[in-house]
């Protein structure tokens, strides 16, 4: 089923997720390529980064409200695919593609 949604479409996430891990993982000296480039110390979460194309779980839309429930056998997440961090959202937001339709989104 993944053979389907990822193809080669999916290779410029792969090169992007690669570059910002390089630029924020700490080198010799014990500064990141990005910390010296703007000469300010910062420090970079490490939890948030994760291999590229592992598998995701995304909970229902009903249920990312905290407030609805759903009937106790019903799915309550989809699998997806990690494609990298959003460029356009906070530092913990990743890029999620839907197996089935083959949609990137937040």
């Amino acid at each position: 089923m993944m053979a389907k949604a990822a193809s080669s479409n999916i290779w410029p996430f792969a090169l992007k997720n690669e570059c910002e891990i390089a630029n924020k993982v700490k080198l010799k000296g014990g500064t990141s390529a990005e910390e010296k480039f703007a000469r300010v110390k910062h420090k970079t979460k490490l939890e948030f980064f994760h291999p590229f194309s592992c598998p995701v779980f995304v909970l229902d839309a009903v249920l990312q409200g905290g407030v609805s429930k759903i009937p106790q056998w019903d799915l309550r997440a989809q699998v997806g695919v990690y494609l990298g961090h959003s460029p356009r959202h906070a530092g913990n937001i990743a890029l999620v593609l839907h197996l089935t339709t083959g949609h990137i989104s937040p």
